[in-house]
């Protein structure tokens, strides 16, 4: 008696897959700000990456030394990542700067912990995740546009009831008028506004 030999094939990961997954995910209301410069938050990265792709894994290149760092001929940092999703990597170098996005010369082990964070994030750009961010634009191609107006009206709505907490926004802002705040700072503000509620 013979017996027959099943075979199962796996479905391969391709670059193609991953990034009409990762490209379709809007991270706009994630988007944080720091001296006006846009970054996503590592930690809703890794987990958009664990619900969508729990295998991949992350690996912080080291300097001969076995520290995560490398150094230029006069003393800035850079940090090496790379992601892998099963056979498919990416990999990033990114600098290690200051709060002014700055390079920084001789930096401490947190401002390199931070490079790696941010490193990571930027390489799963390179798959798709909040790719639109770093092009200059707000959302992926299929998401619902920003309502602007809406924003602007919920803001004013929530300094009437919080009349303290509208003057310290206008302040940081610089300004006298949620109408003058960009897209990209609305955002952030309903994004406090929702997290408080």
């Amino acid at each position: 008696m013979t017996t027959k030999k099943t075979t199962t094939k796996t479905k391969k990961t391709t670059f193609a897959a991953v990034w009409k997954t990762l490209s379709e995910i809007d991270c706009s209301d994630q988007v944080e700000q720091k001296n006006g410069f846009n970054y996503l938050s590592w930690a809703w990265a890794l987990e958009i990456m664990m619900e969508h792709f729990p295998q991949h894994t992350r690996e912080n290149h080291l300097n001969a030394e076995e520290y995560p760092c490398f150094f230029d001929k006069n003393g800035h940092g850079m940090v090496r990542v790379t992601v892998k999703i099963d056979d498919l990597s990416r990999t990033e170098d990114y600098p290690v700067l200051n709060y002014a996005n700055k390079s920084i010369v001789d930096p401490d082990s947190f401002q390199v912990n931070t490079a790696l964070q941010r490193g990571y994030v930027k390489v799963l750009a390179k798959f798709g995740l909040g790719h639109y961010i770093y092009a200059g634009e707000d959302l992926p191609k299929n998401a619902e546009p920003f309502d602007t107006e809406k924003a602007i009206a919920e803001i004013e709505d929530h300094g009437k009831k919080n009349p303290a907490w509208l003057k310290n926004v206008l302040d940081h802002y610089k300004t006298d008028e949620i109408s003058r705040l960009t897209e990209t700072e609305l955002k952030f503000i309903m994004k406090r506004i929702k997290e408080k509620k």
